[in-house]
């Protein structure tokens, strides 16, 4: 957690985030196209308090193509050994999180066309 980040500036990451998985499954589907249509492709996305509506996610991941599939409480036990650290390395307190699932609207970004690299952030 950067002090000095803005809430611009983590949207921009979660945006990117997006986009790059779009990209990384659409380059999978033109390798393996029968393995990846057996197996949606969905992100799982931890955060606390209401850094979903400050960092703006569910417009970030619809620009990307992702669509909100579920979302619950977050429960860190689901995740053996999981110990989240701040950018200086002390540990993180997991409280008041809730844990999202996105899974992937395939060939999205084929459909809205190369331009989408620069759109990025």
């Amino acid at each position: 957690d950067n002090p000095n980040a803005t809430d611009q500036d983590h949207e921009a990451l979660i945006l990117g985030t997006f986009y790059s998985l779009g990209i990384l499954y659409d380059s999978l589907y033109d390798v393996d196209a029968l393995a990846v249509l057996l197996r949606p492709f969905q992100f799982g996305l931890a955060l606390h308090d209401d850094q979903f509506s400050k960092w703006s996610v569910l417009r970030a991941a619809e620009r990307g193509g992702w669509r909100l599939k579920s979302w619950g409480a977050f429960d860190s036990q689901a995740f053996p050994g999981y110990r989240p650290k701040t950018s200086t390395g002390e540990d993180y307190p997991v409280k008041n999180a809730t844990f999202y699932v996105f899974q992937y609207m395939e060939g999205y970004l084929e459909l809205i066309g190369p331009s989408v690299e620069g759109r990025m952030y």
